[in-house]
């Protein structure tokens, strides 16, 4: 997988076969295709194809070119998770078209702190050289990452894997007193975890329906001073 970075964001496109090894997205202000005519969406009779189609070392009749893009401008920090100095990886999964364009943008893995819409907002835009079959253009599946990360982070680890059941210690740059919380989609009963008053996270037992959650450090003397870092729960077995 390659990435490349601005402004403390970088921009992956992954899927098994599919690497972004053809350099740097262009600037904005490079020309895009024409966008003159609508574009086209997949057919219910003509299912995109999916990686496993994807050309890898060996080449055959029925070997898909992927996707390249073209146009992939950069998402924006969100100014929460800018002020939080929250940071982590947000994955989507997209259809590019015979067209190029993008189509039915899904978030797989959410962020959180509005960086999950700066991403969707951002990679609509793009624009791909079309997966090629057999000569002929087809609409083609992929995977999109959008890391967020900050040259400094007054929270550390800013982002974490912990495998479930798992623990995790924090620290933060707050001199005063420091409180600690969990947050995340359906965190009602500890489906998120526990974090002690010291900073040391505990994963739950399994892995819950939103694998990212959200550690937050919010300063007792002035409550609007607030740190984040994301912590991805895997199965025990994926803890590296």
């Amino acid at each position: 997988m390659t990435c490349s970075w601005r402004f403390g964001i970088a921009v992956c496109v992954v899927s098994h076969a599919l690497l972004w090894a053809q350099g740097s997205a262009p600037s904005e202000q490079q020309q895009v295709p024409s966008a003159a005519s609508a574009p086209e969406t997949p057919q219910a009779d003509e299912s995109p194809v999916t990686t496993a189609e994807f050309c890898t070392h060996m080449k055959g009749p029925d070997c898909v070119t992927p996707p390249r893009a073209v146009f992939a401008p950069y998402p924006e920090y969100s100014e929460e998770a800018r002020r939080a100095s929250y940071q982590g990886v947000c994955v989507l999964s997209l259809i590019v078209g015979t067209d190029g364009r993008v189509h039915n943008v899904k978030v797989e893995r959410a962020l959180g702190m509005g960086l999950d819409e700066e991403s969707v907002k951002t990679v609509e835009r793009w624009v791909f050289q079309p997966a090629v079959r057999g000569g002929i253009t087809v609409a083609a599946v992929i995977s999109v990452q959008t890391s967020f990360r900050l040259k400094a982070s007054n929270i550390s680890p800013a982002m974490a894997e912990v495998a479930a059941g798992e623990q995790q210690q924090f620290t933060t740059r707050l001199q005063d007193g420091v409180n600690w919380s969990v947050s995340g989609p359906a965190c009602e009963a500890g489906a998120c975890g526990t974090v002690t008053e010291r900073g040391l996270y505990t994963a739950p037992d399994a892995v819950p329906t939103a694998a990212t959650v959200i550690v937050m450090a919010v300063s007792t003397r002035y409550p609007k001073v607030k740190y984040a870092a994301s912590v991805t729960i895997e199965p025990r077995s994926y803890k590296k």
